[in-house]
């Protein structure tokens, strides 16, 4: 606790609890004993960048106008999505972008992973409106 005697700030008083185990161990990225959402939060974070990734793939082989534009549009994902590896904290970002969709990341060996994924936005409205976006060529086909 912290408080102002005779006007001057100090600790008056401070109280400690052990853990089970070293942050190091309790932080790190494991599947064992972990619930069916950590599995469906990685699952996300691996298929985001390949949907992403696919839908980049046909734009660079699309003959369409505005090509870079699409291909920029098309590698970042919208609305992050974030959880907490080791306490299962979901957390949602609606003003922020992921390139490739998708994040992975450590601060130190102490702290617990935090995976993110986003919408692929880009991605979805390409492949919607690809067909439309093509460039006179009907039997353009990639």
């Amino acid at each position: 606790a912290v408080g102002h005697p005779a006007g001057a700030m100090s600790v008056l008083g401070s109280h400690f609890q052990p853990i089970a185990d070293s942050l190091e161990t309790l932080n790190r990225f494991t599947f064992t004993g972990k619930s069916i959402i950590r599995y469906l939060v990685f699952a996300a974070c691996i298929a985001v960048p390949a949907f992403i990734l696919v839908a980049l793939v046909v734009c660079i082989r699309s003959r369409i106008r505005r090509k870079w534009l699409w291909i920029i549009f098309i590698l970042l994902g919208f609305v992050q999505f974030r959880f907490d590896w080791a306490t299962g904290h979901f957390e949602i970002q609606p003003i922020s972008f992921a390139l490739f969709g998708a994040s992975a990341f450590r601060p130190s060996p102490y702290a617990p992973w935090i995976l993110g994924f986003a919408i692929p936005v880009g991605a979805i409205i390409f492949l919607v409106s690809r067909r439309r976006l093509l460039l006179g060529d009907a039997t353009q086909e990639a």
